[in-house]
């Protein structure tokens, strides 16, 4: 099996994420990779009489501005080694999004955090990092978040 020449880091900015990302860096670092951090975002489901301050293409492209402004602060926070690096931001579900990204930048490795849900409200929510393994056919490493960060109840 050869090493990992592209990895895919999707985000969601938790501390989990953050990990992740961190992880992805060190073994980039090492063994020559390139890394690619992903953040999907969904357009806000808004009461259909809200007022609007502006239109709604207005509304994603501001939506995909701040999207890319957090994928450049996390990166400068977080980039310390020497690794090439590139970010992107997609409107749509984090599942799908991740499926595309994957094929798009011929990962061959997904580093992401899972926040550990259990319960009802992985049964409601799902968890992206477990749709992720499942769906995937490229290896993809769940990295958890240590014990002094609590599981998020979404």
């Amino acid at each position: 099996m050869a090493l990992p020449r592209q990895i895919l880091v999707p985000t969601d900015f938790s501390e989990t994420a953050a990990l992740a990302l961190d992880y992805a860096m060190e073994l980039a670092a090492k063994v020559g990779a390139m890394v690619h951090v992903l953040h999907c975002y969904s357009f806000p489901i808004l009461p259909v009489d809200a007022p609007y301050p502006y239109a709604a293409d207005k509304l994603l492209k501001d939506m995909e501005a701040e999207s890319l402004k957090k994928l450049a602060e996390l990166v400068q926070e977080h980039g310390r080694l020497e690794v090439e690096v590139s970010v992107s931001a997609r409107l749509g579900d984090a599942r799908s999004g991740i499926q595309h990204t994957i094929e798009a930048v011929g990962a061959d490795l997904v580093c992401m955090g899972t926040h550990g849900r259990r319960g009802l409200s992985h049964l409601l929510l799902g968890s992206v990092a477990e749709y992720t393994v499942r769906a995937s056919n490229v290896p993809t490493l769940a990295v958890h978040a240590p014990p002094s960060i609590p599981a998020r109840p979404e």
